[in-house]
């Protein structure tokens, strides 16, 4: 299985190279990458820049035997409700597929 892991991170890395400048894909494509880079153990997760004027979110991956990969991803701008964690799975059920 890790086997066809690394494969499907590899494939994810190349769609998201050919998904530069398609930023609503591409952060669907880092996201996917993220996840599984953890499958694997990589470390690999959020941090914030703060170098920009509204703190963007980095998606970082430590590639084994490659470094760090990173990509920016647009911050939410909607502000944080206060949710608890009861009311945020409440509204996970309210939702309708």
């Amino acid at each position: 299985m890790e086997m066809s892991l690394k494969v499907l991170l590899k494939e994810i890395l190349t769609e998201i190279e050919a998904n530069e400048t398609n930023y609503d894909r591409r952060e669907v494509l880092v996201a996917t990458a993220v996840a599984t880079a953890k499958q694997l153990g990589y470390p690999a997760g959020v941090r914030v820049d703060l170098s920009e004027p509204d703190p963007w979110p980095v998606w970082c991956i430590d590639l084994p035997e490659a470094g760090e990969v990173s990509w920016h991803s647009p911050p939410y701008k909607k502000l944080y409700d206060g949710c608890s964690t009861e009311e945020k799975y409440r509204r996970c059920h309210l939702y309708k597929a």
